[in-house]
């Protein structure tokens, strides 16, 4: 394959990279990383979700946020009530779990990468190499 289209293959491949190592600090708790996202963005919404806004916010379908909501319901880390879905308070003391995850991960990766503003200059970048894909879509 020609080096300038082997961008496809590498932003694929940080993601399962990504998803396989905090796969790995997830499972502990009983979760898929799919899941812990999930409940991250509905504990980051305190006055409730909706379940367009989830699936929206997650960048997923339908069929995946209807999968994992249900998981998370039968497990007591979430509910829904009047059209928004919200963490329980097993599901908020998870949460801070898998924030903790988090920033142990992202301290990692500054360490990888030099400094703190670097690695927010690569968030940015790629926060603004991802509007712009949504553009085309």
């Amino acid at each position: 394959m020609k080096s300038d289209n082997k961008f496809i293959i590498l932003f694929g491949s940080i993601k399962k990279k990504i998803y396989k190592l905090l796969n790995e600090e997830v499972k502990k708790y009983d979760l898929s990383i799919m899941e812990a996202t999930y409940l991250m963005i509905i504990n980051s919404n305190k006055n409730g979700i909706s379940f367009k806004d989830l699936t929206k916010e997650a960048d997923c379908d339908k069929g995946m946020t209807t999968k994992v909501i249900a998981s998370l319901k039968n497990r007591d880390l979430v509910y829904f009530n009047e059209n928004l879905y919200y963490v329980t308070d097993e599901g908020k003391a998870m949460s801070l779990k898998l924030n903790n995850i988090l920033v142990r991960y992202k301290n990692r990766l500054i360490n990888m990468v030099g400094s703190k503003d670097d690695l927010e200059n690569f968030y940015y970048n790629l926060e603004q190499f991802n509007n712009m894909l949504e553009e085309e879509i």
